[in-house]
């Protein structure tokens, strides 16, 4: 085949099957009715819209306005298509948990079928911010029994990052960093826990960044303070899952 081949007629349920199965890129441009069953329950009416099946099962159901899908399900989805009532629909079955997202075409404009190939490395970039949200939204990022109290919380040596309680109900500053922590990070993390251990002796101190610059860690520890891994990559796709699951709620 072609590339991109466009369809503007034909026998529609042969020819999405067909495609499916040979695991190309679809785009639906119709009038279609979609509903949703699985962790909740939704019904979109009819309207006009594009419905995308890529190679390996995700599909997206857009309108003609916004970036985001108004329905989605993720890969590995089961895909088949038929006619009911004289109308061509598809069903896409998600196993675990069992998800259910039917599209039912009224009037096919066209189909695009294409066979792309895409092999490039995607690099994720970030900040500090997204590092604090993911761990706000998880704060099992850090430890089990974290509990965030507040953010950016400002104090006589500067802003702290995250102001939180651990499961012993002891405090915890802690200060992030998006690349290497060095040692001038261990140094502000230090000037925060030297005012708030005058008060609270028992205040934990964490540094998190995705590495830590060598030799810093001895010197970490000589000052009671801890450090733990967390790449930027884990928390941008904390912040993903959330905003899929907030399209369901």
């Amino acid at each position: 085949m072609e590339k991109v081949e466009v369809y503007r007629n034909g026998d529609w349920v042969a020819l999405l099957s067909k495609a499916v199965r040979e695991r190309k890129l679809v785009m639906i441009f119709a009038s279609m009715e979609v509903r949703y069953r699985g962790r909740s329950s939704s019904k979109l009416s009819m309207g006009e819209r594009i419905c995308i099946v890529k190679p390996d099962g995700v599909v997206l159901i857009h309108r003609p306005f916004g970036y985001e899908p108004v329905n989605w399900q993720p890969s590995g989805s089961l895909i088949t298509f038929g006619v009911k009532d004289g109308r061509v629909f598809m069903k896409s079955i998600r196993k675990k948990p069992h998800e259910v997202l039917l599209v039912y075409f009224d009037n096919i404009f066209a189909i695009v079928v294409a066979d792309l190939v895409d092999k490039g490395v995607f690099s994720m970039i970030g900040d500090e911010e997204d590092m604090r949200k993911a761990i706000i939204l998880k704060p099992e990022l850090i430890e089990e029994g974290l509990k965030i109290v507040e953010f950016e919380k400002k104090l006589p040596p500067g802003f702290v990052d995250l102001y939180a309680l651990d499961s012993r109900g002891r405090l915890v500053i802690i200060e992030l960093k998006k690349d290497i922590a060095g040692l001038d990070a261990v140094i502000q993390l230090k000037r925060y826990m030297d005012y708030i251990r005058r008060d609270v002796p028992d205040a934990r101190g964490i540094l998190v960044s995705p590495r830590l610059a060598k030799n810093c860690l001895e010197t970490l520890r000589s000052y009671g303070l801890e450090y733990k891994r967390l790449s930027l990559e884990k928390c941008l796709k904390v912040l993903e899952e959330e905003k899929g699951l907030t399209r369901f709620l």
